[in-house]
């Protein structure tokens, strides 16, 4: 194996054992590059993915599916989930979390109460924005 290799297998682990008891993980190999997908365990109620390109020197990952079951919301889980999936970011080394959502949406305005911020991918979507977290920045305030 590789140095490169050996170093892109540690990271993966640390991101893997940053994943909080009670929820279970998939990771999958993609035409890309890779992707975490992190379930809560006992209910299935909620879920979310990051994905990051392994062979390119992007600095970001992206965030991608957060789900919780509407009987389930409030309770905590969406938090947790993201503060796990910022986490895996941080592990792979990466600066940024990105992720889309639907423009006005209460979704937008809750990923914005958590530091996310308008980023321009290149992409123009009408009905879908952007938004990107500097998890460096967070990481010097906390």
């Amino acid at each position: 194996m590789s140095e490169l290799e050996s170093r892109k297998d540690e990271l993966i682990s640390k991101a893997v054992s940053s994943i909080k008891p009670g929820y279970l993980y998939h990771l999958a190999d993609t035409y890309w590059g890779k992707s975490l997908h992190i379930i809560e365990k006992e209910s299935a109620a909620a879920l979310v993915s990051v994905s990051w390109y392994e062979d390119c020197n992007f600095d970001c990952a992206y965030i991608d599916g957060l789900s919780v079951s509407f009987k389930y919301r409030e309770l905590g889980y969406g938090r947790e989930l993201m503060d796990m999936a910022e986490d895996v970011c941080r592990c792979l080394e990466r600066q940024y979390a990105v992720l889309s959502v639907v423009k006005g949406s209460w979704q937008e305005e809750w990923y914005r109460r958590r530091g996310y911020e308008d980023f321009d991918n290149g992409l123009i979507d009408e009905e879908l924005i952007t938004l990107r977290k500097d998890l460096e920045t967070v990481k010097e305030k906390q």
